[in-house]
């Protein structure tokens, strides 16, 4: 009998074994997926900005090269120690580049030393003193973009501090590099005080098992969880060495939330916090991280900052017991305040991001998840825009409480969207008015001008369009359009039209071109086939819902001579081991004549000098810049576009509500644009003739006059052969034709 009870323990023992054998196969088999996945890294897509180039042969200045670094968050100091870090001598700018994974390879740390001459960039010298041409500055990251509740930016350990490092283990679990995985004297002591308080308040854990408990495990305390966090833990030490162990540690660590999202490692947390990268913290910044990872919520730093330091002290005193620090240096630290970021700041361009994503979604990658994104986000342009923005913002809201801004800024030959501000609180990841579809008025205009001109032996800058009172009849009704001044002036030229924004002359050119042949235009522009579009002739003065981004679609080809190029806010994408994915090769299609491009873009010029945008001319006057304004029935809406050498900006101004903004012509748009010119330094447009366009005498009713007349204007024509109009002359042609008759009777 006692024999079969001693073989009935056996079997209970070997099916328990059988059993235990199972769970930690099943476990290690949990593990392996994991680590083969690489679930451990979150698939962030990380977002940068544009990469800025300091070239010897641009037009940089001095305050243009220091802006940019500290855009770029460069700190400026007396004398330069570690990367990220520039000092101004004189007519020297030494400059500590940080280290960066560009999309075309890795560089290095380098000292640079940039020299001036007259505040004038003249040369660029390496640490070697050898003269280099140009230097790109490593990007920001502006967004990270991921479908869970995570935000991380996984760095490989070599990019840590070494004294972070030692900090980290000093605090957290000292016996890390000789222990298993568990701490057996730290769960026995865990233990005791849990029994004690008759409540889970300790847990014991080693850096391995918090590693555990964040990656594979839920934060819920039990025991059956403490029991598998230890056997990961085991399992965990016997697949990865600790130097692995410990970077997926640093990668994994929570620092608090932003955006509703969690912020995760020591990476993204140094860029939340400080506003640095990780390898730039100085010893008590690491300090103040490592404190946090008592508990985030509790030692906050901007919410509870007394509480963190005091945190950061204990922990600087012992690091100085064990000679990581010394004491001289821990007595300045204890004294030292480090300036804390508002984290709720730290994700600065929504607007822009939200078309990131948009051409994410658009691409036709195997692979859409931890990623590479460098944009084209200019931060240089970025930073003007919402400069001019605060200026505008503050002046209408006098007038106006509930006025809102929206503006987009484009390269104007490649398309490559500079910087996109949704609205007033551009820092507010919400309504994103660059994609609301509004009316668009007088905006409309310049297309129906371009579509005319492209039909030389038809239309021409002087020829006469009716400007007469108009009755169009729907269904039962009529429609009586007017010019904004309430009055008619029967013939008009085609080029005083557009540069006066007139309505009749514009609406009885369009139903000349044909309305049909208008929207296939636009469609060729760009515009989606699907956009409704009422073919009633209201759309030819601006009856016609557009977005910001359709109508800089439109302006980039007008103002490009024709050359059609795809918005875009990409320039490179690689995957998480730097291998390009996509490049944005931004090819141009002719969607429309550059002669007619040139006669449009001329009349624009004279808009901004003498027509609806001439108040411009009042500080701007020695630069070309082009413009067309644009209102909406009862002032609902107020536009303007501008466009310099480089840049194409589109500016909306008005009620999310649709109603009338109640604003007279010194508080619009073209406001908005006038303060961004003050802060953006525009370049002058520089027109270029295309062949075939002659500069041609005119009278005042537009009529041609031949080269012997001298006290007249000259409009440039789109013609093969400039001597048929100097033939057809109304003045001379009668002279000439009786000097040929004399000729030919000899």
């Amino acid at each position: 009998m006692r024999l079969y009870y001693n073989f009935k323990l056996y079997i209970i023992i070997f099916i328990i074994l059988i059993i235990i054998k199972l769970y930690i196969i099943k476990i290690n088999n949990f593990i392996d997926v994991k680590l083969k996945n690489n679930n451990f890294i979150d698939s962030n897509n990380i977002v940068y900005s544009k990469i800025i180039n300091i070239n010897c042969k641009s037009n940089l200045n001095k305050k243009d090269i220091i802006n940019i670094l500290l855009l770029s968050k460069y700190k400026k100091k007396d004398i330069v120690n570690i990367p990220g870090e520039f000092s101004i001598n004189n007519n020297i700018l030494t400059l500590f580049k940080r280290s960066f994974n560009f999309y075309y390879g890795y560089e290095k740390e380098t000292i640079f030393k940039i020299f001036f001459k007259e505040n004038k960039l003249i040369k660029i010298k390496n640490i070697n003193d050898l003269y280099v041409e140009n230097i790109n500055i490593d990007p920001n990251i502006i967004s990270i973009i991921n479908n869970n509740k995570k935000y991380k930016l996984f760095l490989p350990i070599s990019n840590f501090p070494k004294t972070l490092i030692n900090i980290l283990i000093e605090i957290e679990d000292k016996n890390y590099f000789s222990h298993n995985g568990i701490n057996i004297k730290s769960i026995i002591r865990a233990i005791i005080k849990n029994v004690l308080n008759k409540k889970i308040i300790e847990g014991g854990s080693t850096i391995t098992q918090q590693l555990v408990k964040n990656i594979f495990l839920t934060n819920k305390k039990s025991f059956l969880r403490k029991i598998n966090e230890i056997l990961i833990s085991i399992i965990l030490e016997y697949k990865l060495n600790k130097e692995k162990i410990l970077e997926l540690y640093l990668n994994e660590v929570y620092f608090g939330n932003i955006n509703n999202k969690e912020i995760r490692g020591f990476p993204l947390g140094s860029i939340c916090y400080f506003g640095k990268l990780i390898n730039e913290l100085d010893i008590n910044e690491q300090a103040y991280l490592v404190g946090m990872l008592k508990g985030s919520s509790l030692y906050n730093p901007v919410s509870n900052f007394d509480l963190v330091k005091m945190r950061k002290n204990f922990i600087l005193s012992k690091i100085k017991v064990k000679n990581i620090i010394d004491e001289e240096l821990y007595n300045y630290l204890i004294l030292k305040n480090n300036i804390f970021n508002n984290i709720n700041n730290k994700i600065n361009y929504p607007s822009f991001v939200n078309i990131v994503k948009k051409d994410i979604n658009k691409l036709s990658l195997n692979n859409k998840n931890n990623l590479r994104i460098f944009s084209t986000l200019n931060l240089i342009t970025q930073n003007n825009v919402q400069k001019s923005i605060n200026i505008s913002i503050k002046n209408l809201r006098k007038l106006n409480n509930n006025i809102e801004i929206s503006m987009i800024v484009i390269d104007r030959k490649k398309g490559y969207i500079k910087s996109s501000i949704g609205g007033s609180n551009y820092n507010f990841d919400g309504y994103n008015r660059i994609f609301m579809n509004r009316q668009i008025g007088s905006l409309i205009k310049p297309f129906i001008y371009i579509s005319a001109l492209n039909i030389p032996n038809k239309f021409n800058l002087n020829t006469n369009l009716l400007d007469n009172k108009l009755e169009i009849k729907y269904d039962d009704n009529i429609w009586c359009p007017k010019n904004n001044d309430n009055k008619f002036r029967g013939n008009v030229t085609l080029m005083d039209s557009l540069i006066y924004s007139l309505n009749i002359p514009t609406i009885n050119l369009g139903m000349n071109i044909g309305i049909d042949n208008i929207i296939n235009n636009l469609i060729k522009f760009g515009i989606d086939k699907n956009t409704f579009i009422n073919r009633f002739p209201s759309m030819l003065i601006g009856a016609i819902n557009l977005s910001l981004i359709d109508i800089a679609q439109i302006y980039q080809s007008i103002s490009n001579y024709g050359n059609f190029n795809k918005l875009s806010s990409i320039r490179y994408i690689n995957d998480i081991n730097n291998n390009i994915k996509y490049i944005n090769k931004n090819k141009s299609i002719q969607v429309i004549s550059p002669q007619s491009s040139y006669l449009t873009l001329f009349c624009m010029s004279k808009i901004t000098k003498i027509g609806t945008a001439s108040m411009l001319n009042k500080n701007f006057n020695n630069i070309n810049i082009l413009g067309k304004t644009g209102t909406t029935n009862k002032l609902k809406d107020s536009w303007f576009v501008g466009i310099d050498n480089n840049e194409i900006c589109v500016i909306w101004v008005g009620n999310d509500n649709n109603s009338s903004i109640n604003l007279n012509k010194l508080n619009n748009a073209l406001h908005v644009y006038e303060n961004y010119l003050k802060i953006s330094n525009p370049e002058s447009f520089n027109l270029i003739k295309p062949n075939d366009i002659y500069e041609i005498n005119i009278d005042k009713l537009g009529n041609f006059l031949c080269n012997n007349h001298y006290d007249c204007n000259k409009i440039p024509i789109w013609i093969k052969n400039p001597y048929e109009i100097y033939n057809n002359c109304p003045k001379h042609s009668f002279i000439i034709k009786i000097i040929k008759k004399l000729i030919n009777f000899n």
